[in-house]
C-alpha cells in the first residue's frame, strides 16, 4: 500500500489522529507533534519498505511507477523512473515478441 492509504488508515482507524494531506518529500527528522510524527512514521516507513525490497533484488533495476512514484523516487535515487507508460509500452514490448 501507498502514503496516501497509510494516512487514511490512521486517520479513518482511529478516533482522533487527523486526516492528513500527502507531502512532496519524506521527513528528514522524527516529529514533535501528533501531525509531523504521523508523516515521520508513514513516509518514513514506506521509504524504509521500498528500500529494502530493492536491497533484497539484489542489484537488479528497480522501476518506479504509480502515484506515489515521484515520491519514491525522490526518497530513493536508487529506484528508476519507469514513466508513465509504462505498462503500456510492456505490454508493446510482449506484444511485438510473440506475434
Amino acid at each position: 500500500p501507498g502514503v496516501n492509504i497509510g494516512l487514511r488508515a490512521l486517520s479513518g482507524g482511529t478516533a482522533q489522529l487527523p486526516d492528513l494531506p500527502l507531502q512532496e518529500n519524506a521527513p528528514e527528522s522524527i516529529g514533535i507533534n501528533t501531525a509531523t510524527s504521523i508523516y515521520y512514521g508513514i513516509d518514513r516507513g514506506a521509504v524504509g519498505m521500498v528500500r529494502e525490497w530493492v536491497t533484497a533484488l539484489g542489484g537488479v533495476p528497480v522501476y518506479c511507477v504509480g502515484g506515489d512514484a515521484p515520491f519514491f523516487l525522490r526518497a530513493l535515487p536508487e529506484l528508476q523512473d519507469g514513466g508513465a507508460l509504462f505498462t503500456l509500452q510492456g505490454l508493446l514490448r510482449a506484444y511485438l515478441c510473440n506475434r
